[in-house]
């Protein structure tokens, strides 16, 4: 059999990439075959099909956090990730801010936690706001919600994984604020952290 044409390849590839780009978008799913378009396709050419990895993320499902303004406050937000890529995929989370806790009415920043897992403590006088996981994609450092972390601004932080096909899995992102120094009564302090289900490529 002869080689396939150049110009079919190139579409495959563009195709392939096109995919990847959608799988790493927040929110959607994807599912792509590369098939080109036969008006671009020389005339006789042999055009493969190949259906891509894909996978699916939710929406995020569930949220809650307590409105406090001193003291600890926790909630958490749901993420369920359906995938037939043999490889696996890897889910991160992400903030649009750093830190990712702000009252911005009052102009007061609220520290991230540190930036590896571990038991939550805050100082008498400090603030802090953090992440756990729990759920069948979390990786082993968060000990099933027992150890902390802080957002790492708009990088991605990964927090779970998995290196083969996923049927539809839910993971919990906690959340915890503590305000041992307290904020304002007229405080709102605000976070938008939002997931993206990645292929392991």
């Amino acid at each position: 059999m002869s080689p396939r044409p150049l110009r079919a390849r190139l579409l495959d590839l563009a195709v392939a990439s096109v995919c990847v780009a959608c799988v790493g978008a927040p929110l959607m799913g994807v599912g792509f075959a590369a098939n080109p378009d036969p008006s671009v396709v020389e005339s006789g050419g042999t055009v493969d099909q190949k259906v891509l990895q894909s996978g699916i993320i939710s929406n995020p499902l569930n949220g809650s956090f307590g409105g406090a303004r001193s003291g600890k406050v926790d909630g958490s937000i749901q993420w369920d990730v359906y995938s037939t890529a043999s490889d696996g995929m890897k889910l991160v989370v992400m903030s649009d801010g750093a830190p990712a806790m702000r009252d911005a009415k009052n102009g007061v920043d609220v520290p991230d936690y540190g930036a590896s897992p571990s038991e939550w403590a805050v100082g008498s006088n400090d603030r802090r706001f953090g992440f756990s996981v729990v759920g069948g994609l979390g990786l082993s450092r968060f000990e099933d919600g027992k150890k902390w972390r802080g957002f790492n601004g708009k990088r991605p932080v990964e927090i779970g994984r998995r290196a083969n096909a996923i049927p539809v899995t839910r993971t919990t992102v906690k959340l915890r604020a503590e305000f041992a120094k307290g904020l304002a009564d007229d405080a709102r302090p605000t976070a938008n952290v939002r997931a993206i289900a990645v292929l392991n490529l």
